[in-house]
């Protein structure tokens, strides 16, 4: 049997041609690559800029808002606010850190979350999520905020602005207690609430809050 074998010049020219192809699979391979690097790096920049941007801190009152209709523990050592909005999802890591300083309190502390609410959005959805807050920070004074109305006193601006009192109605601390937005972890708002209420002393009493505006009535 005989087999009629192609023209040596024309194997190069298939074997070039095969080596081009691959090439040019190789570079849109890595071209794409490229792409979805950027892509990451992007994205991972954009989330890192949402979760470490302050939100718009308290000008605290430097003694208990005399407006306020919060009824306090006066045989408590200390007197802490908390305010949050009820969409702010970034809230879960404030609670887990209000907890942390619960656990690590050695004083009587009076703690209050009012969750600012809104009489013209879902009620049911609101106080769901209020019975939640309650189970989650089982030691707190869980109560709705309609419109804001305690926070305006306050002049509290962020989800996750906490406040601590003296018994004396003196402002120990404003700020946030989480590192970042939605993160929970050591930080240094946390260090100085337990500080101020273990050891009666702190660094500082002004500190950063990550949050959702207790303002905007609605999240996507």
């Amino acid at each position: 049997m005989h087999f009629d074998l192609p023209p040596l010049h024309k194997l190069f020219m298939s074997l070039d041609q095969l080596s081009g192809g691959l090439i040019k699979t190789r570079n849109t391979l890595f071209i794409l690559f490229l792409c979805w690097v950027v892509l990451v790096i992007v994205g991972v920049t954009k989330l890192w800029l949402y979760a470490s941007t302050e939100g718009q801190a308290a000008h605290a009152l430097l003694v208990w808002p005399e407006n306020s209709h919060i009824q306090r523990d006066l045989n408590a050592d200390a007197t802490l606010v908390l305010f949050t909005h009820f969409g702010c999802s970034c809230s879960n890591a404030t609670f887990e850190e209000l907890n942390k300083i619960i656990a690590q309190s050695s004083k009587k502390l009076d703690i209050h979350i009012r969750v600012v609410t809104y009489e013209n959005l879902d009620a049911k959805l609101q106080e769901k999520k209020i019975r939640e807050i309650s189970q989650t920070v089982p030691n707190a004074k869980v109560m709705s905020d309609l419109n804001g109305v305690e926070a305006k006193y306050f002049d509290a601006k962020t989800s996750g602005q906490t406040f601590l009192y003296d018994r004396n109605s003196k402002l120990l601390f404003s700020g946030g207690i989480t590192p970042f937005r939605g993160h929970e972890g050591d930080n240094e708002g946390q260090k100085a609430i337990v500080g101020l209420i273990n050891e009666g002393h702190t660094e500082r009493n002004l500190y950063s809050v990550f949050g959702c505006s207790l303002f905007e009535e609605s999240f996507e």
